[in-house]
């Protein structure tokens, strides 16, 4: 009926409007659609604004362009209520040509399952596809840039949701109520989250905000079904309600840049157990506070927080004991307000102060409490020498009872991973509070033939120098040291040498290598640079060495004839080297490493030079260059 009264006022409108400003319908793939004329540049273009109710079920292509009266006009938009009510209507496609979809325009077609919007469309109207319970998913263009109130809302079938990254603002409501939509994806440009965006998301688990969102409505995920939530970035405004009845809310983490807090924002998320608060100065505005009737459990505030506002965390205990024992507050912290810290819980807390100064708090009075709640469950822990600021600071004469300075004795112990290779010792210790003056130097000594390679803490300072926070202990590690053998020879044709196989090896103090001399033919092996005769052997290393194999020439003699140019004689006799007819020269003997062992001035008689073993010696008279080699047997 409804169809058939928009026909006949669209016939009436061709009777009484100048032929170019009237309605007409045309047909298309088996669907007729009525279109109604749009002023635009061009002059020639319409929008869908109904169909015909015989034909309109299954599957829809919407034409990019439509002909009336021999003329063509291109489809431009799909006016309000265009298609609402269609139940029967399962797909959509629109052209792209089309740049806005009107208020109303699939509102109630249950039977959608698919809808593809072009990258053309800039702007989706309120409600345009209002209770489409049967569409899954749906792809938002980066051509969007308005997405209208309630846009989505009650599509309860709608699983995914990828929202472009033109859009500025998530509208009121837009996917209210969308009971199984598991994943949204917001675009880059988001900046605000309007009030009942995401409400009733009973399957959203978890969702990443851009860091161009700066502003989160009154109720936006109201009900979802959000386990964690972490409010980073850029967010600055979080409104009341933001949050409220999350009922599978575990954590929240509230981020640097968080300005404003509104009341009741996680009232009545009874799963809410661990709060990460690292807001630098929020304002907290509301009669009640966000945590209200919370069971939490764990609070940690981060190193950039200054403020603590007012009802931050009051009455998150509910009168009822808490697993929450200790608080610790940040040296950054200058004001704490009226009741942020007032848990009413009848669990005994601590609050670790790691303030110096004292910060400001709100003493209590007859209607409100003070910041640390009620001063009979509070101990207050401060930093060592700051009982006088604490005692008369600001709003503090509530608390002075409350006020604990550490007392507790150390104990602390430094020990060796293995004794055998190395020591840690305390060598200064000084005071033995905690968090006071109590600092301790440990010192570790390796023993010979290993190196300290770094404390059990994760230092590699030594001696290392720690601030001691209570009953503690520190190991030392050490290591074997590393250590280089070489091998060469006197003349390389004459011989080889091996270390292990190879020229070198690196190994470790105390293991074993093995030394080889393998003399060419013609050559034999005399010893190493050591005097070791033997041409294999073993050598424990303890240090950098290098041995030098010496080799002569096969048949070797004890004397050498003539030194050239000279008629000095060499000869050797009873571990004696003789030198003759040096014709007064100066005599030097050497040992085959070219180590010096004797000088004498010939006196035109023999000179006798005793040797310490028998080997290879070199012999030099005066300042001639030629040299005689004596092998004593």
């Amino acid at each position: 009926m409804k169809k058939q009264i928009i026909f006949f006022a669209i016939l009436m409108m061709a009777l009484v409007l100048p032929q170019n400003i009237f309605a007409f319908y045309y047909t298309y793939q088996g669907k007729t659609l009525y279109y109604e004329y749009v002023t635009n540049a061009s002059g020639s273009a319409v929008k869908v604004s109904g169909y015909y109710d015989s034909g309109m079920s299954g599957s829809l292509v919407i034409p990019s362009t439509v002909t009336y009266n021999n003329s063509t006009y291109t489809v431009i938009a799909i006016g309000d209520d265009a298609f609402g009510d269609c139940e029967y209507l399962t797909s959509v496609t629109i052209p792209n040509t089309v740049t806005s979809i009107g208020y109303d325009a699939f509102h109630d077609c249950t039977g959608l399952t698919s809808v593809t919007i072009p990258n053309t469309v800039t702007s989706i109207g309120d409600e345009a596809f209002y209770d489409c319970t049967g569409l899954t998913s749906v792809t938002i263009p980066n051509s969007v840039t308005s997405l209208g109130n309630r846009a989505f809302m009650s599509c309860t079938g709608l699983t995914s949701i990828i929202i472009s990254n033109s859009v500025t603002t998530i509208n009121d409501a837009v996917f209210m109520g969308c009971n199984s939509l598991s994943s949204v994806t917001i675009g880059s440009s988001v900046d605000s989250i309007c009030i009942l965006a995401f409400a009733g998301c009973t399957s959203l688990a978890s969702i990443i905000f851009p860091n161009s969102v700066t502003y989160i409505g009154e109720f936006a995920f109201e009900g979802s079904g959000l386990t964690s939530v972490t409010l980073g970035g850029n967010i600055s405004y979080i409104a009341e309600r933001a949050f409220w009845e999350c009922d599978s809310l575990t954590s929240v983490t509230i981020g640097r840049s968080v300005t404003f807090i509104g009341s009741n924002v996680f009232h009545e998320c009874p799963n809410l157990t661990s709060v990460e608060y690292n807001a630098d100065s929020c304002h907290f505005d509301g009669d009640d506070n966000p945590f209200y009737n919370c069971l939490i459990s764990y609070i940690a505030f981060g190193d950039s927080v200054r403020i603590i506002p007012d009802k931050l965390f009051f009455g998150i205990c509910q009168g009822f004991p808490s697993s929450m024992t200790s608080v610790t507050i940040p040296s950054t912290v200058t004001y704490i307000g009226e009741s942020a810290l007032s848990f009413t819980t009848t669990s005994l807390i601590t609050f670790n102060m790691l303030p110096i100064e004292a910060p400001i708090i709100k003493a209590g009075d007859y209607f409100n409490h003070g910041s640390f709640g009620d001063e009979d469950n509070v101990i207050i822990s401060i930093p060592c020498g700051s009982y006088e600021s604490y005692y008369n600071g600001s709003g503090w004469q509530d608390y002075r009872e409350c006020l604990r300075e550490p007392e507790a004795d150390i104990n602390f112990v430094a020990l060796s991973v293995n004794d055998s290779i190395g020591e840690a010792n305390i060598v200064i210790h000084h005071g033995n509070r905690v968090g006071c003056d109590s600092t301790t130097i440990v010192l570790a000594t390796a023993n010979e033939g290993y190196h300290f390679t770094h404390w059990s803490n994760g230092n590699t300072i030594n001696p290392d120098t720690l601030q001691l926070m209570g009953d503690s202990s520190v190991m030392a590690y050490f290591e074997p040291n590393t250590y280089s053998v070489t091998v060469s020879v006197n003349n390389p044709s004459m011989g080889n040498a091996i270390v292990n196989g190879g020229i070198s090896a690196t190994v470790m103090n105390g293991d074993t290598v093995t030394l080889t001399a393998i003399a060419n033919e013609g050559y034999n092996f005399l010893y190493w640079n050591d005097y070791e005769a033997n041409s294999t052997r073993t050598v424990i290393v303890t240090s950098d060495t290098a041995f030098i194999a010496y080799f002569e020439v096969d048949g070797g003699t004890d004397g050498i004839g003539d030194v050239d140019d000279i008629d000095a004689n060499v000869s050797s006799c009873n571990g004696q080297i003789i030198v003759e007819s040096a014709d007064g020269n100066m005599v030097t003997l050497y040992d085959a490493t070219g180590r010096m062992l004797a000088t004498k001035q010939d006196e035109y008689s023999p000179l006798h030079f005793d040797v310490p073993t028998s080997g290879t010696y070199l012999v030099k008279v005066g300042n001639y260059p030629a040299r005689k080699v004596v092998l004593i047997r």
